[in-house]
């Protein structure tokens, strides 16, 4: 917080200098107030009811600038950067929520109480701890269900393990986009020798967990198909308020357990557990791309019907 100081002439401060207050105060209506986070007015449409999440808010000028059509930036306190426009005719907002639960969770709360968000689509990327057998770099995945070893879904559920799970509708409507030959997505993904899965993801707490060593091999084992830090609280949040949400990630890392013997759970090599291979920078826009057109061709498909399907109803 920043004091207030008097500045003063000579010996006699300003305040001193300011005239009587007049018998008939003038009130004047201060400008209706954003959020601690978020400047838009609360309570004003600036938001469309349908939102695309990217966690890196350059992400979500990228996807304003290249995507939609009349679009407008609504906001961009601490550089967190929020857009409204078109896609196809139907009204769509943006926003970056940054890396981690801990921020993520400010701005999906925000958005569904204080904007009138109703469904909210995730745009980002995972590692995967099942390359090469189940998946590989750029394969797209539908995060069906989101484990955690975040404690913030206990805190609000009681202190019990909630299921974090996507809205079904909006999930079967991305998939059926993503493997329907007419809408090019799934000639985009053969093209680059990639595919579309539906499945389960962890949201991680840490990016540079103490138990990486026991959790990956875990998480390989129980099937989970990807790893990112975001997804298991935007779809508690959205459960909890009656809103939709779907997670929709591009695999842009591949963790490879160096030596692992699953019978012992030890490494070869104690000093060396995993080996990493990333996306190539070359290969990240094109891939990316795929993803956000995916996600705006489920809106558009959404919008038909969301008076049917929505949570909200």
């Amino acid at each position: 917080m920043t004091k207030k100081v008097q500045k003063t002439v000579g010996k006699q401060s300003q305040a001193a200098k300011w005239p009587a207050a007049s018998p008939v105060a003038t009130v004047k209506t201060a400008p209706a107030a954003g959020t601690k986070h978020i400047s838009t007015p609360i309570g004003s449409s600036e938001f469309a009811e349908i939102c695309l999440c990217p966690g890196d808010p350059l992400r979500a000028k990228f996807i304003a600038d290249n995507f939609l059509t009349d679009c407008k930036l609504i906001q961009h306190v601490r550089n967190m950067y929020a857009y409204t426009g078109f896609y196809k005719g139907v009204r769509v907002s943006v926003m970056g929520t940054g890396m981690g639960i801990a921020s993520s969770q400010i701005y999906f709360n925000e958005l569904i109480k204080f904007y009138g968000v109703k469904t909210l689509i995730r745009v980002g990327t995972c590692g995967t701890m099942c390359a090469p057998e189940k998946t590989k770099l750029g394969d797209v995945v539908l995060a069906m269900g989101a484990g955690t070893d975040s404690s913030l879904n206990r805190m609000r559920f009681g202190g019990w393990d909630y299921p974090a799970t996507a809205s079904y509708e909006l999930l079967r409507i991305c998939d059926n986009i993503a493997r329907d030959p007419k809408m090019g997505i799934a000639k985009q993904l053969k093209d680059s020798n990639n595919k579309c899965m539906v499945g389960n993801i962890f949201s991680a707490d840490s990016f540079y967990g103490p138990k990486d060593h026991i959790q990956v091999p875990l998480l390989k084992k129980f099937n989970v198909i990807g790893i990112e830090m975001e997804a298991s609280c935007l779809y508690s949040l959205a459960n909890e308020n009656n809103v939709d949400a779907l997670g929709i990630n591009t695999i842009s890392d591949e963790i490879h357990m160096n030596g692992y013997d699953p019978v012992t759970e030890t490494y070869a090599d104690p000093a060396n557990k995993f080996w990493y291979k990333d996306m190539p920078p070359e290969q990240r826009q094109s891939k990316l791309r795929t993803m956000v057109t995916l996600a705006l061709e489920t809106v558009v498909e959404w919008n038909k019907n969301k008076d049917k399907w929505a949570s909200s109803n």
